[in-house]
């Protein structure tokens, strides 16, 4: 199973992210696996675990919250391709072996 997160933000190509681990752990801090440097994101801001075929998101304390297609993630939440996930002003959706496709998804 090959899983990526694919950046989407309003007027650019969206970037693809492939994650590899079991867990990925996304924030600011220089030693997160996916590194997103900016203030409204808390350091350690949620982590991404593949247990496949189950994947899901844990917030992990963050103070602006991880949402989930516009639900806020309280524990932990099962993910499905399509899923669009937010992390501070930064969205992503949830790519399961090539679906979606990222053409499709200008933002």
């Amino acid at each position: 199973m090959e899983i990526a997160l694919i950046m989407i933000r309003n007027g650019s190509e969206p970037r693809l992210f492939p994650l590899s681990r079991d867990s990925t752990v996304i924030g600011r801090r220089d030693d997160c696996d996916l590194r997103i440097p900016l203030s409204d994101v808390s350091r350690k801001h949620c982590k991404i675990v593949v247990d496949a075929p189950m994947i899901q998101i844990e917030d992990l304390g963050s103070s602006n919250g991880t949402f989930v297609n516009g639900q806020r993630v309280v524990s932990s939440l099962d993910l499905e391709a399509g899923d669009t996930i937010q992390i501070g002003p930064v969205k992503f959706v949830l790519q399961i072996d090539g679906d979606p496709d990222p053409a499709t998804l200008m933002g």
